[in-house]
């Protein structure tokens, strides 16, 4: 259950992996720490979400994961930028939150700094399918065809199975030399 800000643990059922929060009924811990209190959070209408994050605004993960959710989830670009900014202003280096920040820049069309920032992203984290794959199109969509082709092929190599998805498949069409 949420509890202003936080998840209020009523219950704790072990699992058979030594991995996860370590926990005991009635804590309390940051909405953001916990696989469930970001679940819990991507679930909340914008408003309520909002709200919890004003609890600690200036949380790293916590503004990065929700401009992430409301920007691909929620579809709402345009709300996700300020937070994903407030984030990298606070860890500019870090390939996630350039991850973020890039990809909410490319679904506003500003595909000019979603290239710098993505390309930045995946030279911090380059065995991170994800941040390959999201500099790829990035790449696409500003002509760089050579570099588009060589992150989307390392993203195909890191998860063979993105070479599945809709939208691979036409970014590949797309990148493919002309005749083929």
């Amino acid at each position: 259950m949420l509890d202003e800000g936080r998840v209020l643990y009523v219950a704790i059922a072990q699992g058979q992996q030594d991995l996860g929060i370590q926990s005991v009924p009635y804590a309390r811990h940051p909405v953001h720490c916990t696989a469930l209190g970001k679940a819990m959070l991507a679930a909340l209408p914008w408003d309520e979400a909002s709200r919890i994050l004003a609890l600690q605004p200036n949380h790293i993960i916590a503004l990065n994961n929700l401009a992430y959710d409301l920007a691909i989830r929620q579809s709402k670009p345009a709300q996700a930028i300020s937070l994903a900014r407030r984030a990298l202003a606070q860890a500019p280096r870090e390939p996630t939150v350039l991850d973020t920040v890039g990809w909410v820049e490319f679904l506003l069309g500003n595909t000019a700094e979603a290239s710098k920032l993505l390309v930045q992203a995946a030279q911090g984290a380059p065995r991170n399918p994800d941040i390959r794959l999201h500099a790829a199109f990035a790449l696409a969509a500003q002509g760089a065809r050579a570099a588009a082709q060589v992150e989307l092929q390392e993203a195909i190599k890191l998860r063979p199975a993105l070479e599945k998805q809709a939208d691979v498949q036409e970014l590949q069409a797309k990148l493919a030399p002309a005749g083929n």
